[in-house]
C-alpha cells in the first residue's frame, strides 16, 4: 500500500491497518491519530513531524525508521523492532515501550515522560538531552549497555533495580 491509499481510507475513517506493509514509505507530517498499524512493517519508513498519537505499533517493525520531531503520545510501541530508529526531538509521553528492541535508536533531545519502558533493550542508544521524567525502567538489566545518556533528565524515573554499568 502506498501513502496516498493509506491516507485515503484514514480519511474515510478506516483505522485498521494491521499487519500492512509500509516499508520504506513517505507520510512525513501526516495525521494519523489512533491508527491501528500493530504488526506492520514500516522499516525505512518516514513518518517525521507526524502526529501519530494513540497509533498501536505493537510488534511492528520500524527498523531505520524516520520519527524526527513526531508526536507519539500515549503510543503503543510494545515489544515493536524500533533498531536503529531515529526519535530527535519527538514526543512520546505516556508511550509503551515494554519488551521493544530500541538498540542504536536515536532519542536526541526527546520527550519520554512517562514512558514505560520495562524490558527494552537500548544498548548503544543515544538518549543525549532526553527527558526521561516519571519513566518507568523498574529493575531493568544491563539495558542501558552502551547508551549515551549525557544531559538526560532522569528526574523522578523508577530506575530501582537499574545496572547502569557496562
Amino acid at each position: 500500500m502506498n501513502a496516498s491509499e493509506i491516507l485515503r481510507r484514514y480519511t474515510a475513517g478506516e483505522l485498521d491497518f494491521r499487519g500492512i506493509n509500509l516499508r520504506g514509505v513517505y507520510l512525513s507530517g501526516v495525521d494519523l491519530i489512533g491508527v491501528d498499524l500493530s504488526s506492520g512493517d514500516l522499516s525505512s519508513a518516514n513518518l517525521a513531524m507526524a502526529y501519530l498519537s494513540r497509533i498501536n505499533l505493537r510488534r511492528a517493525n520500524l527498523t531505520n525508521a524516520k520519527l524526527c520531531g513526531a508526536n507519539l503520545n500515549q503510543a503503543n510501541l510494545s515489544a515493536a523492532n524500533l533498531s536503529d530508529a531515529d526519535f530527535h526531538g519527538a514526543t512520546l509521553q505516556n508511550a509503551d515501550f515494554r519488551r521493544a528492541n530500541l538498540s542504536l535508536a536515536f532519542f536526541l533531545d526527546a520527550n519520554l515522560t512517562d514512558a514505560d519502558m520495562r524490558g527494552v533493550n537500548l544498548q548503544g542508544a543515544d538518549l543525549r538531552g532526553a527527558c526521561l521524567r516519571g519513566a518507568n525502567l523498574r529493575k531493568e538489566q544491563r539495558i542501558f549497555e552502551g547508551a549515551n545518556l549525557r544531559g538526560a533528565n532522569l528526574r523522578g524515573a523508577d530506575m530501582r533495580g537499574v545496572n547502569l554499568q557496562g
